[in-house]
């Protein structure tokens, strides 16, 4: 299934018209056009060029920007022409518009929302879909193949620690984790779930650990909630045979909403909310403890290491807090 991607679709249509498109005239253009897709459509629909055309053209008008029918319809069939360039199929998995763009800064991180986020049906759809397909691709894993390897990778972590019957949530979390975050990368411009993911997640003790690991940031870097992601687990899981109580599943939900740091006011607050959570603790030291190792930057700045001595102080605060918190326990 192809993947369309704004830039290109952006390359493709200032090549081909003969008129000027301010910036700003386009960005409407292109977010109207997602969303319309996205949220009016959704996915497998038959398209309606008229009705895109349509939706579009409100859009525009609502916010009181001209442009000529004839070049809007221009522009909007040079888009469409892309799309039928792949086969016509949208991947909601890599949507036309980013889910969300984030900003990583020292104190806050900031994000930018499209105005108009997907439907839950639209991201509950896309999420089973890739249940599916994690299922499929799972019983038909070859020796040797990418999936085959990173079942081997989570395997060889295991500390002794981890059930035989549960670490298949690893194995799920780890799949969902690199479908989710695909294309994205790190500070040292690597894969984003090969450079970090995978080793904070391979890195926990036992299969939560494990689970949650891979998942960490899933809340800050998509659109998708903790009870969605946990939905797709529980899909995979009854497939394989294996099932969670209750308390398991609030406890990975719990510690997956605890590391979105976008719901804190700042990233005091952000660390103080840890207290008392063993597993988000345990979760959050390992995530820092690998974001610690400076050696992942070739040319480390000044503002890298500023923010390695900030995660220093954090990860000690932690430790501290998994103390209490396992003394508490006893």
């Amino acid at each position: 299934m192809g993947v369309i991607d704004s830039e290109r679709v952006k390359h493709a249509v200032y090549n081909r018209i003969d008129f000027e498109l301010p910036e700003e005239v386009w960005e409407e253009i292109s977010e109207a056009f997602g969303v319309c897709w996205n949220e009016v459509i959704g996915f497998g629909n038959e398209v309606d060029r008229m009705e895109v055309i349509n939706y579009v053209s409100d859009w525009l008008r609502k916010r009181k920007i001209v442009i000529l029918e004839s070049r809007l319809t221009r522009i909007l069939d040079i888009m469409f022409e892309c799309i039928r360039m792949i086969g016509g199929f949208w991947d909601e998995s890599q949507p036309f518009l980013p889910k969300r763009v984030t900003r990583r800064n020292e104190d806050v991180q900031e994000e930018e929302y499209p105005r108009n986020r997907r439907k839950k049906s639209i991201r509950v759809r896309t999420l089973l879909k890739i249940a599916y397909e994690m299922n499929e691709n799972w019983r038909c894993a070859e020796p040797q193949s990418s999936l085959w390897k990173l079942k081997r990778r989570i395997e060889e972590s295991n500390s002794g620690e981890c059930q035989d019957d549960k670490i298949c949530l690893a194995y799920a979390a780890a799949s969902l984790a690199k479908e989710l975050h695909k294309e994205q990368v790190d500070k040292a411009g690597k894969d984003y779930f090969e450079g970090h993911l995978l080793t904070v997640g391979c890195n926990g003790r036992d299969w939560k650990e494990k689970t949650v690991g891979f998942l960490h940031d899933v809340l800050e870097d998509t659109d998708y909630t903790s009870e969605e992601i946990i939905l797709t687990l529980m899909r995979t899981l009854n497939d394989w045979e294996v099932t969670l109580t209750e308390s398991e599943r609030e406890e990975i939900k719990e510690a997956l909403e605890l590391m979105n740091s976008h719901t804190a006011s700042n990233r005091k607050a952000y660390i103080e909310r840890f207290r008392g959570h063993r597993l988000a603790i345990r979760v959050k030291l390992n995530d820092l403890r690998h974001n610690m190792d400076i050696s992942r930057i070739s040319h480390p700045s000044e503002e890298d290491l500023e923010r390695v001595k900030r995660y220093e102080k954090e990860y000690e605060s932690l430790r501290q807090m998994l103390g209490e918190a396992v003394f508490d326990k006893e």
